[in-house]
Formats: C-alpha cells, structure tokens, sequence
C-alpha cells in the first residue's frame, strides 16, 4: 500500500513538475524582458529629456549667434559690382561729389592728355555722418600709382594715355548717409607746352638788311 502510495506521489509530482515549471520560467522570461524593455524606455526618455533641454538651452545661444551674424553682414557690407562710371578726359581739374547710403564703390576711367605731375585728394565731408571706411587708388591696366585711405592726398607723375579711379566708402550702418569729395588736377606746369626756338627764315634776314642799306643811302643824301 505504501509502495502505491509512493508511485502515486512519484508520478503526481512529475505532472506537475511537467506542467507548472514551464509557465514559472516563462513569467520569469516575460518579466526580465519587460524590465529590460521598461529600462531602456526609461534610458531613452531620460536622453531626450536631456536633448530637448540641451535644445531649450542652445536657442537663446543661436539666436545670439544669428543676431550676431546679422550685425556682422550689416557692419561689413560689401558691393559684388562697383559701377563703372563714364570716361572723362584730365584736361586741367576733376571734381567729384558723392552722397550715397550705406556703400558705395566705382570704377572710373580716364584719360591724361599731358606728361606731367599730378595731385588727388580724397576728403570725408562728414555730412550727415562720418564714413567709417574711405579710400581711393589711382592705377593704370596693371599699376598702382597711389592709394589714400580717408582723408588724404597723393602725388604722382603721369604720361599721356588711360588710367583708372577706383573708389570705396561705407557708413557705419546700412541705413546712414555719408558724404565725400575729391578733386583730381595738374600741378602748376603740368600740360603747358614748353617754347621753343622757332628758325627765321632767310628771306627775313634779307629784308633787314635791305631796310639797313636803304637808311644808308637816305643819310648820305642828306
């Protein structure tokens, strides 16, 4: 009897060995899984907090940077294309006046008909605002003569042919206005032609001495 009692046991337990071990181990998988998966949700969450934080904190940052970036453009202004403005021919003086709004730049050819010295001034008028950039160069094709920054001037000796007038200005602000002028002429001496000896022709020299005999004879007569 107790030897049925045993095997009813014996077999009673490998049922249920058989049929509960399985679902304990699958509940402990699930479980591990789901901690695991909840972990890595709460690891992602905690990312992205910190990235929009991170994101939050770089706002204000670009902004500044783009302010920044705005004002640089707009102090620092450039033309692509300086204009190029009508030929004119360097007789005796060239004056220029230039009221503009924040840039200005141009290319202007001209032409020097006498070998001489020549003088250019470049001057900030200071109306309505004082230019906080200010230059000029005189050049030929492939040659600088001169080169004044602000208020200046320059000398240099020219000969006859073309040469070229570059000029820049800015303001401090793209919506100030600024005033220059410049004056381009030749130095006193400069474009005068120089005298020179001019023959006398025989036939002058022969009717002085005509005019010569003839009060000659008119005194001996007398």
């Amino acid at each position: 009897m107790a030897t049925s009692k045993t095997l009813y046991a014996t077999l009673l337990g490998g049922i249920l060995l058989a049929s509960g071990l399985p679902n304990v181990y699958a509940h402990s998988v699930d479980f591990r899984d789901a901690y695991r998966n909840g972990l890595d949700i709460t690891l992602k969450r905690h990312s992205e907090h910190n990235w929009h934080r991170e994101e939050k904190r770089k706002g204000p940052v670009i902004a500044l940077v783009r302010h920044s970036e705005h004002k640089k453009h707009a102090n620092y202004r450039h033309v692509e294309q300086p204009k190029i403005l009508p030929m004119f021919s360097l007789d005796t003086d060239y004056e220029q006046v230039e009221f503009f709004k924040g840039s200005y730049a141009t290319i202007t050819p001209f032409s020097i008909l006498a070998a001489g010295k020549y003088e250019f001034s470049l001057t900030d008028l200071g109306f309505p605002n004082v230019l906080k950039d200010l230059g000029a160069a005189v050049t030929t094709s492939g040659n600088k003569l001169g080169q004044p920054l602000g208020t200046g001037s320059m000398i240099f000796d020219a000969q006859p042919g073309k040469y070229y007038l570059s000029l820049f200005a800015n303001t401090f602000e793209a919506r100030d206005l600024g005033l220059f002028g410049l004056n381009l002429h030749a130095l006193s001496g400069t474009g005068v032609p120089t005298p020179s000896a001019v023959p006398v022709p025989g036939a002058l020299w022969l009717f002085g001495s005509g005019l010569l005999g003839l009060a000659g004879m008119l005194r001996r007569k007398s």
